[in-house]
């Protein structure tokens, strides 16, 4: 029994050796230069006792006499009264590390999005089927399974799938509103009274809302961020809508691959649709606020972009070609494109995949303007990539606004990391 006492007692004298040099690290490495080289000497000094005391405190070798012990007391108390008495206010609190840890940890963090591999949400289908957006899946209520109704089980197969069940019923007799707002894009928002349900912008494009024959359409507001699409009574127990709401796919970007190789034909690109900049302008006394010599500018690297976005497309263009589309098929020079996995696979049409089309193939009554809109027109890149989607029935890209400029490229996406579908993992 008294064996056991002492190698606790030798277990919790190591536990204090190791809290009292980290301790004495934390003020030298923060404080050093406000100390005397004598004190800072007198601490590592008492450090250095420490821890040789520590290598003789280890469980497997025998436990130290009590004049050791009580030599190793002195020891952690000289220094401890040390540390304490040089040791700032701010610095003793206990959230002090913590906070300390915390901060730190961010900063990595931080550092690790800037410049290794940043996240990124798949907000539209327009790379389907190599990458997916929100998007629905209608199903009939008899198709649900237990899973999908049983509320613990059903955030389960979220977490995992990132599929959730909704089934948009009426349960009183109320006035129903449904309508599009811009501060939740993509999406078609259902008011039934105290309910609200939101469910992905396909559905409606595929004509799967039910129950709203009786509706009216509402005036807006044009100032407003909420469009309005229909209005009316809704009786108990009507069903608009019910199935599947999936998330869209997070990746990660190598932000690191272009700095040490330029980027390729095929790759799944992701480039921000402006890039910050500052302006240099003439200091003004119009306002009371001081004047400073710059602004920051954030203007669309291509108008008809919104600024402070970001877009995942496929690299099929690169710097000083010329671009154009022939059968289904990217043209570089006047020469096909062949023999890349990814654009042979949209190409050849196949897998739920649909062969590169211009802008008035996919949408005849397309009226405004673009670089690749008719057969016959063609794009001739600077220093700049052409980016198209996957899904080019159903994609808003170079085709329509232009290609991508260097700066604005952030690196090609590395790995689909959430949901744990078919797609998880590298990105073909």
């Amino acid at each position: 029994m008294e064996f056991f006492k002492g190698k606790l007692k030798v277990a919790k004298l190591r536990k204090q050796i190791k809290s009292i040099c980290s301790d004495a690290d934390r003020l030298v490495q923060m404080h050093g230069d406000l100390l005397e080289q004598e004190v800072i000497a007198d601490v590592c000094s008492l450090q250095k006792k420490l821890k040789k005391f520590s290598k003789q405190l280890c469980f497997w070798k025998a436990i130290p006499s009590e004049e050791q012990l009580t030599e190793i007391n002195d020891v952690i108390q000289t220094l401890s009264t040390l540390v304490n008495k040089l040791t700032p206010p701010s610095l003793k609190h206990p959230m002090y590390a913590i906070l300390d840890t915390l901060l730190v940890a961010f900063g990595v963090a931080m550092a690790f999005r800037a410049y290794f591999f940043q996240p990124f949400k798949i907000p539209t289908g327009s790379m389907q089927p190599t990458l997916c957006g929100v998007h629905s899946e209608m199903i009939s209520p008899e198709e649900a399974s237990f899973l999908d109704t049983t509320p613990v089980l059903k955030q389960l197969q979220w977490l995992i799938t990132g599929a959730r069940y909704v089934d948009v019923v009426a349960t009183a007799n109320c006035r129903g509103h449904i309508y599009t707002d811009q501060r939740h894009p993509g999406y078609v928002i259902f008011s039934l009274g105290e309910q609200t349900f939101k469910v992905p912008q396909d559905s409606l494009e595929r004509g799967e809302i039910k129950g709203i024959e009786n509706f009216h359409h509402m005036a807006d507001n044009p100032n407003d961020n909420v469009k309005s699409l229909a209005s009316g009574i809704v009786k108990k127990g009507t069903r608009l809508w019910s199935g599947y709401i999936h998330s869209g796919d997070q990746v990660f970007a190598n932000r690191i691959a272009w700095n040490f190789f330029p980027p390729k034909r095929d790759d799944t690109m992701i480039f921000t649709t402006s890039v910050p900049e500052l302006e240099l302008c003439a200091p003004t006394t119009s306002s009371n606020t001081f004047p400073l010599p710059f602004v920051v500018k954030d203007e669309p690297i291509q108008p008809g972009l919104m600024p402070g976005q970001h877009y995942i497309k496929r690299l099929v263009g690169l710097p000083n070609e010329s671009i154009s589309i022939a059968d289904g098929r990217i043209v570089a020079n006047g020469e096909p494109v062949v023999g890349l996995p990814g654009m042979e696979k949209i190409t050849k049409g196949e897998n739920g995949y649909s062969p590169y089309r211009v802008v008035s193939e996919s949408n005849p009554v397309y009226q405004g303007k673009g670089f690749l809109v008719n057969p016959e027109d063609s794009v001739t890149l600077g220093d700049e990539y052409m980016a198209l989607g996957d899904n080019t029935s159903n994609s808003y890209d170079s085709r329509f606004w232009g290609p991508v400029p260097r700066r604005a490229m952030v690196g090609p996406a590395g790995i689909v990391w959430w949901p744990f579908t078919s797609r998880w993992g590298i990105v073909k």
